[in-house]
């Protein structure tokens, strides 16, 4: 009977033979690739970040604070492929309503907005091994989805 400190060996031994007959790069991009399954960022994600770190709060409290923003999101949900367009409409202008309100709610200022922005665009560089400027040119519809809405302070000065 072999003891287990032998089976351990063996084990390494042809992980390290499996390791040795690729090249270094392929070693290399293999954990790249569980790095970046590991490292991944949804839109909510982006959202409670500036939520959390602006306003101390997460996108499960502001459910349950704003459940009408909830309910209009889970009404479009089951409407959306609904063949009456009357109910799509109404249910896409309240979720429209919800989302102005949502946003409206919780604005920043322009500066906490570039923090944001900076944090997001590298957390995508990390993610993907992009570059900047492909990264500022491909994912812009993105940061006008998930970021913040600037408010305007001259409006509140009048």
């Amino acid at each position: 009977m072999k003891n287990t400190l032998y089976t351990k060996l063996e084990k390494l031994k042809d992980e390290v033979w499996y390791q040795i007959r690729r090249p270094f790069w392929w070693i290399e991009w293999e954990v790249v690739k569980r790095y970046r399954a590991y490292h991944t960022i949804t839109e909510e994600d982006a959202i409670d970040w500036w939520l959390k770190k602006f306003h101390n709060t997460n996108m499960n409290e502001v459910r349950l604070k704003h459940y009408k923003w909830d309910i209009a999101e889970k009404n479009y949900d089951k409407v959306k492929d609904a063949p009456n367009d009357e109910m799509k409409e109404a249910a896409s202008k309240a979720l429209y309503d919800a989302s102005i309100e949502f946003y409206d709610t919780y604005a920043v200022t322009e500066k906490q907005y570039n923090k944001w922005r900076e944090w997001f665009i590298r957390k995508l560089m990390k993610m993907t091994g992009m570059s900047r400027k492909y990264i500022e040119r491909k994912a812009s519809l993105t940061v006008m989805n998930v970021g913040p809405k600037i408010k305007n302070l001259q409006k509140q000065v009048l």
